[in-house]
C-alpha cells in the first residue's frame, strides 16, 4: 500500500492541506457507482479534524426537513487527528495513508446493508422492530414507528414520507424504483443535460406520486 499511500499524500496535499485549508472539507470520489446493488456515491472526506468514509444512496433523498439531500448510508472515521490545538493543522504522513487505505478496503469488503434500518453496518443488528415486536407483541395502546415494506414485506422504518405517506418502503426497494424520464434530454446513465427537478423521479408504489418530491408525475 506504501506506493499508494504516496500518490495519495501528494495529491491531498497539493489539493487540501498545503493551501491553509479552513473548515471546508475536501472530498475524493471513488468511481464506485453501485455497492451492494444499491447506487450510490462513495468519497472519502478530508478535513482539519479527521478523515471520514461517507457512503450516500444516489437515488434516495431525506425528508424535506432535513439539512441535505443526500441520504447517508454509512460513515466511518478512518483517521482522527489529535490535534494540541483547534487552530492546529495536522497534516497526515504516508503511515496515517497506508491505514486509512487498509481502513477503507477492509470496511468496504466487510460491511452489510441493514434493510430495516436503512444503512450500512460491520456488526450485525438485533435492535430491530420485530425483535421488539416478538417481545412486547400486539397491544391496542402501541403504536410502532416500523412496518412491512410495502414491495418486499421485509420489516423497515423507512418509509414513503414525501408523497403519500401510506407505507413502509425499504431503500432497497426504493433504490431498484424505474425512473420517469420527464424529458427528452433526460438519460438514466448521464443527466448532465438534465434540469436538477427533472431528475430522481420515481413513482411511489402505492400512490404514484413521486417519491422525493411528493408531486403528481
Amino acid at each position: 500500500m506504501e506506493t499508494y499511500a504516496e500518490k495519495m499524500k501528494l495529491l491531498v496535499d497539493l489539493k487540501y492541506y498545503k493551501n491553509t485549508p479552513s473548515w471546508s472539507n475536501y472530498s475524493i470520489i471513488l468511481p464506485i457507482k453501485k455497492f451492494h446493488n444499491l447506487n450510490v456515491y462513495v468519497s472519502l472526506v478530508f478535513s482539519t479534524r479527521d478523515i471520514k468514509l461517507v457512503i450516500e444512496s444516489s437515488t434516495i433523498e431525506k425528508k424535506p426537513n432535513d439539512m441535505n439531500d443526500e441520504v447517508q448510508l454509512y460513515t466511518s472515521t478512518l483517521l482522527w487527528f489529535n490535534k494540541p490545538t483547534t487552530d492546529t493543522i495536522f497534516i497526515p504522513e504516508v503511515n496515517d495513508y497506508i491505514e486509512i487505505l487498509n481502513k477503507l478496503k477492509d470496511v468496504l469488503l466487510t460491511i452489510k446493508f441493514n434493510k430495516y434500518l436503512g444503512y450500512f453496518e460491520k456488526e450485525v443488528s438485533y435492535n430491530t422492530g420485530d425483535f421488539w415486536f416478538e417481545i412486547i407483541g400486539e397491544q391496542p395502546m402501541i403504536e410502532y414507528k416500523f412496518g412491512k415494506c410495502c414491495v418486499c414485506y421485509v420489516s423497515t422504518i423507512s418509509n414513503t414520507f414525501n408523497c403519500c405517506k401510506k407505507g413502509y418502503l425499504c431503500y432497497i426497494c426504493w433504490d431498484k424504483i424505474p425512473f420517469i424520464n420527464c424529458c427528452e434530454t433526460c438519460n438514466i446513465d448521464d443527466d448532465s443535460n438534465c434540469d436538477d427537478a427533472c431528475i430522481k423521479n420515481r413513482p411511489c408504489p402505492l400512490c404514484r406520486n413521486c417519491l422525493n418530491t411528493g408531486d403528481e408525475l
